[in-house]
């Protein structure tokens, strides 16, 4: 039998880690949205990946925006989206941003809505997961206004840490960075000279973690079942893996694992894993 993805948002359990990351990423990008959406009056935003719709709307709660359109490859996700949450200044579109046929699909939308291109555009943890980054964000840059922002949100694994030392959480690493699904885990070192190529301006980066002190420890169980429980990133079949090497030190890492929790919440290991935000504009 084919092995169900551990990332397409179908299992409970991973419903409920992407929410719990949503929610705390959420806290963190506060204040660097609040600058991007100071800039702007009424903004027309787009979010780009933006699955069931419940996290951008969550991000933007509070913030004044004309209309919201969310677009994503996923139809189950979109008619979810728009079951819930749309109204006449939220929608949902299945669109791929991947794919040139979504910038006319887009420009439909925006002359219906007498507009000229977005205010803002929103990107959170979807660029890693793509195959040519560059023409995305060149696209990107074509439907923003004069002058519109665009925000991402991204990983990139340069930032991740645990100490005191230990080899298996090399192990948990490496089968993390060699799974066929988590996607580009240094996208985010990338994506500034990617915007610059692109022609954005000001462009700023923010870095930021998710560690195991965060919130005055609120984060320590919340950021162990996030990243390093092998239950949820992880998968039992090599057909997940880009080498048998990676299999082999999941099944390692995965033997040792609740050793390795106990000894987590005894406050034995720090744990950091790192994201970064960017801003940018269009001349």
């Amino acid at each position: 039998m084919e092995s169900q993805s551990v990332y397409t948002g179908n299992e409970d359990s991973e419903i409920v880690r992407i929410g719990r990351q949503n929610e705390y990423l959420n806290r963190v990008a506060a204040p660097y949205l609040d600058e991007v959406f100071a800039a702007c009056v009424h903004p027309a935003v787009l979010d780009v990946g933006c699955a069931d719709g419940k996290s951008i709307v969550e991000r933007l709660g509070g913030r004044d925006y004309a209309f919201l359109l969310g677009i994503d490859k996923n139809p189950q996700k979109i008619a979810a989206a728009n079951e819930r949450l749309a109204d006449e200044r939220k929608a949902f579109l299945c669109l791929d941003v991947e794919t040139d046929a979504v910038v006319e699909d887009l420009r439909r939308v925006l002359d219906s809505r007498n507009r000229t291109g977005f205010d803002v555009i929103h990107v959170a943890s979807a660029l890693l997961h793509m195959q040519d980054v560059q023409r995305v964000l060149d696209r990107l840059y074509g439907l923003l206004v004069p002058g519109g922002w665009l925000f991402i949100q991204d990983e990139d694994d340069g930032f991740n840490m645990v100490y005191p030392h230990d080899d298996s959480f090399d192990d948990c690493f490496y089968a993390w960075d060699h799974s066929l699904e988590s996607g580009d885990r240094a996208m985010g070192r990338k994506i500034p000279y990617m915007l610059q190529k692109s022609g954005y301006e000001d462009i700023r980066v923010l870095s930021t973690t998710i560690n195991s002190t965060d919130f005055n420890g609120e984060m320590k169980e919340t950021l162990w079942d996030l990243y390093f429980n092998s239950d949820l990133w992880a998968a039992d079949d090599s057909s997940f893996y880009d080498n048998e090497e990676a299999y082999r030190r999941f099944l390692a890492y995965r033997e040792r694992h609740a050793a390795l929790r106990e000894a987590y919440r005894r406050g034995e290991f720090f744990a950091m894993i790192g994201f970064l935000y960017m801003t940018a504009r269009k001349k």
